[in-house]
């Protein structure tokens, strides 16, 4: 109750101040919107999706937006594709796809501790690039703790917990980077650098900036992890127990074969939109989910369908979507670059990214919802970007890259997942998650420039 009632007295707050110099009063009222939108969302006072249900309800009331307007805004392209994403990913999870990269990669291992807490983070970061960060990293914990529930109690077994618990959610959040498809967030941030810049990054290109990163990081994460908490070898007995659970003898089922084939002709035309504009990539997404329905190749249902998507996710991008767009219409994006930012302008662009990055990082302690930093950090570095007549591509992927990077605390729902296990406490987590983002800030200050330059932008 007291999230409720300290959100409604920021709101009042807002809705009688005078707006300062150079803001409307319905930026105002967007800016007073935002903050009791984060009061709800940090407290958790009431359910996210309820939040951003709230956002779209209070625009007409208080002259953010028409409620037209607030609707149109909230159904989009983004909206579409949180839907199908998860089909998707029920689909997939619903195959032995899963253990068959598990055992795979765990054969490589030898039990070298190393390469066993890489095979981990590498098999959830491959599977995140395409579906949810959540459902994936659920399905490798699964497997992770299979493996060490034969291991005898004791430091060895809670060195080896604690990194393993850590390094499946970093693993997830790193290779959800590497792709569109990878999260929610870097769809959200495609829709609205196209809708309020006018620039569309295709699949290929967001690739280019995403999977090197992913690639590096991946390692530096498994490593880092091994110096902090130095895990003592698993031994034969372990690995082969979890080799004999992820083993599966049988060949792909007709079922599979057919979801395999969906799935690549999915990944071929988003790759094939960089060149054929009609492929767009939520489009593709939904005739691929609709495929996957069809009499003859069922290999979804709809039960299935409707228990494995997050509905509270789908609205959530949707209400952060609707807001976001008021931010732009309304001008406090421009009002926030041209009082708070406009300094930023004569620094170098590896150093503002290396800024950016930080910034971005750190403001999950306060607001942990990728969706919503992305949503209030588009539109004002769009404009920063303008003012300092540069594209903003870069900015734009730093800002959606670190938005889907919660790693300093288990404030976000995929380490949710671990840190319930309470294998690892929060401290473990936020030195390790310092240095982790810290290398990936590193990274995308160096690539992301250069890469970028190669493209144009």
């Amino acid at each position: 109750m007291s999230g409720v009632i300290g959100a409604a007295i920021v709101l009042a707050i807002l809705s009688f101040l005078t707006p300062p110099e150079g803001m409307s009063v319905a930026g105002m009222n967007t800016v007073g919107l935002l903050l009791m939108a984060l009061v709800l969302w940090v407290t958790e006072a009431i359910p996210l999706s309820i939040t951003a249900l709230a956002l779209i309800a209070f625009q007409p009331i208080y002259g953010v937006a028409t409620s037209g307007v607030a609707f149109t805004n909230f159904i989009n392209s983004v909206f579409f594709f949180v839907i199908a994403s998860y089909g998707m990913s029920v689909a997939i999870m619903g195959t032995t796809f899963t253990k068959r990269i598990t055992n795979w990669l765990l054969k490589k291992t030898n039990g070298e501790v190393f390469k066993v807490v890489l095979a981990f983070s590498a098999s959830v970061g491959v599977l995140s690039a395409f579906i949810s960060n959540i459902p994936a990293t659920a399905v490798l914990m699964g497997l992770a703790l299979g493996m060490l529930e034969p291991i005898e109690e004791g430091p060895m077994k809670a060195r080896m917990s604690k990194t393993l618990m850590i390094a499946i959610p970093f693993g997830a959040m790193i290779g959800g980077l590497s792709t569109p498809a990878g999260s929610s967030i870097n769809i959200l941030a495609l829709f609205l650098l196209e809708q309020n810049a006018g620039i569309t990054i295709s699949f290929l290109e967001w690739m280019a900036f995403g999977v090197p990163i992913a690639v590096l990081t991946i390692p530096i994460s498994s490593y880092v992890l091994l110096k902090l908490f130095k895990p003592d070898a698993i031994s034969a007995e372990s690995i082969n127990i979890i080799l004999e659970r992820t083993t599966v003898k049988e060949p792909l089922t007709v079922k599979e074969k057919k979801l395999l084939v969906i799935l690549v002709l999915i990944f071929s035309f988003w790759i094939a939109g960089t060149w054929v504009p009609a492929f767009d990539i939520t489009i593709i997404a939904l005739v691929g989910l609709i495929a996957m329905f069809l009499p003859g190749i069922d290999v979804l249902t709809w039960d299935e369908f409707i228990e494995g998507v997050s509905w509270e996710a789908v609205l959530m991008v949707g209400g952060v979507s609707s807001i976001g767009a008021a931010v732009s219409a309304t001008g406090v994006s421009s009002w926030f670059v041209s009082g708070v930012l406009s300094g930023l302008a004569d620094m170098s662009m590896v150093t503002l990214v290396v800024l950016m990055g930080m910034f971005f990082n750190f403001i999950h302690l306060l607001l942990p919802i990728g969706p919503a930093i992305v949503a209030i950090g588009v539109v004002p570095l769009i404009v920063l970007a303008d003012t300092m007549s540069i594209s903003p591509v870069i900015f734009i992927i730093t800002l959606t890259f670190m938005s889907g990077l919660c790693m300093l605390l288990p404030l976000d729902a995929v380490p949710l997942i671990t840190y319930t296990k309470k294998h690892y406490t929060m401290m473990d987590m936020f030195k390790s998650g310092l240095i982790v983002s810290t290398v990936v800030v590193v990274l995308l200050a160096i690539w992301g420039p250069l890469v970028g330059s190669w493209m144009g932008y």
